[in-house]
């Protein structure tokens, strides 16, 4: 009888992975492992942690994580994947595309930092309010050290990264209910998020030199790359900082119009629908050097594997939508204080936004192998724009029902419709359209399993 690892093989073989399905499917092994460890237990504990807190401590919480989102993209200067591409492409210059990377998010960082203290200083927030988001915006600090993680990428050894963030993950879950347990303040759950990033970026940079046989010493900085990382960073930067606009904005808006009480029910509900974003980032970080490899080989071949990754996405993301329909409503009932109000509504309306967040996992590194970032720049942008207008008008009518509303429809507008207006986002577009046709896939299925 063959195992289930075998089975799930044999099905990823049939959808033309090739040479590389082996290599890739023991990667995605390692990362959906552990994403899936981080989930079943991040769940359970964050469930108790929303309970303990209740809704206005939790939006509060939610607000300050929202800086620590946006300096994410920033430190990494959307130049994660021109890395990787380049790693696979030259791996003897590999010293030098970590460490001109490296020096590049440092840099990053300390751009965002400033821009940071610049708002907290004009917002007037509050000294405790500040504190908060400072302690948690620290983080990004520390998580510049998984520069290492994208050798791991290109070699597609992810599973060393893994062993790392599941260690950080579990003493910082353990911490969290040591503070649930004592019913500590909320300042010292803020710290446990900085303090997750410190400890993997301490296992990171120790284990790198035992893991591969190599240590951060060895990486340099060369002045060349680093005006080209630059050169083509703009969009990419554009294009994750309004992508992280994009997904947060409506609970920056959300304590501005209707306070922390709000904030903390609709943060509530998108933390459940946010379990679902690990699947995409599994399967797009693990597929893309195949992908980057047929796309030097063969553009018939390139086009059918990326086609049949959109297909596997969208049917995946069919079934989440169909089980969170079904079952929300059972499901917060069961494990969510009856503190929190209309997490089930707004769960159903924000989880149909899961396809665009599938789908542009692939399409962003897709154009960004194609250099043509600025599609992805420009989808953000418009987004974003729509985002803000739409919750604008609806969070004073509808409270967080209209922001999730809001949320959906800014997807579609620019999922669909800036799509179609670029030559080249028709193609991803009509890669989406076909992903849809379920004949089409078992037809395809059927031809390879003829002789």
């Amino acid at each position: 009888m063959m195992s289930l690892k075998e089975i799930i093989y044999k099905i990823l073989q049939k959808f033309g992975f090739g040479e590389h399905i082996r290599v890739i499917f023991f990667n995605i092994s390692w990362l959906g492992l552990e994403r899936i460890f981080r989930i079943l237990v991040s769940a359970t504990i964050g469930i108790v942690v929303l309970n303990y807190l209740g809704p206005e401590r939790n939006g509060i919480l939610n607000y300050a994580t929202i800086f620590l989102a946006l300096a994410l993209p920033i430190t990494n200067l959307g130049i994660v994947n021109h890395v990787v591409k380049d790693i696979i492409q030259k791996p003897e210059d590999t010293g030098a595309y970590l460490g001109t990377g490296f020096i590049i998010r440092i840099l990053g960082f300390i751009l965002i930092s400033v821009i940071l203290m610049i708002f907290l200083f004009y917002k007037n927030l509050g000294y405790d309010y500040n504190i908060i988001i400072i302690i948690i915006f620290s983080a990004s600090f520390f998580q510049i050290a998984n520069t290492v993680d994208w050798h791991y990428q290109a070699l597609i050894k992810s599973k060393y990264t893994v062993i790392n963030s599941s260690i950080a993950f579990f003493i910082a879950s353990v911490l969290k209910l040591f503070c649930v347990f004592f019913k500590l303040d909320l300042i010292y759950i803020a710290s446990i998020f900085s303090l997750e990033f410190l400890i993997l970026a301490a296992l990171l940079i120790l284990s790198y030199k035992k893991r591969i046989g190599w240590k951060v010493a060895k990486w340099r900085f060369n002045k060349t790359i680093a005006i080209r990382y630059l050169n083509v960073s703009l969009p990419l930067i554009l294009t994750s900082v309004f992508m992280t606009i994009y997904i947060k904005i409506d609970q920056f808006m959300i304590k501005d119009y209707l306070g922390d009480v709000a904030n903390g029910n609709y943060s509530a509900a998108v933390k459940i629908s946010e379990m679902f974003y690990f699947i995409p980032s599994i399967l797009a970080m693990s597929f893309f050097p195949s992908i980057v490899a047929a796309y030097n080989r063969d553009s018939k071949e390139f086009s059918n594997k990326v086609q049949k990754v959109y297909d596997i996405f969208t049917w995946i993301s069919i079934a989440v939508v169909i089980g969170t329909l079904l079952f929300a409503t059972f499901f917060i009932d069961l494990i969510i204080s009856k503190q929190y109000k209309q997490v089930d509504v707004v769960l159903k309306i924000h989880i149909l936004a899961i396809f665009f967040i599938f789908w542009n996992a692939i399409t962003n590194r897709i154009f960004s192998l194609q250099n043509l970032d600025k599609i992805s720049a420009f989808n953000s942008i418009v987004g974003t724009i729509c985002n803000i207008s739409l919750n604008a008008y609806l969070l004073p009518k509808y409270g967080i029902i209209g922001a999730a509303y809001a949320t959906l429809v800014s997807y579609t507008i620019s999922g669909f419709i800036i799509l179609a207006i670029a030559k080249n986002g028709r193609v991803q577009l009509g890669y989406i359209i076909k992903s849809f046709n379920l004949l089409r896939i078992i037809n395809d299925y059927g031809k390879k399993r003829r002789p």
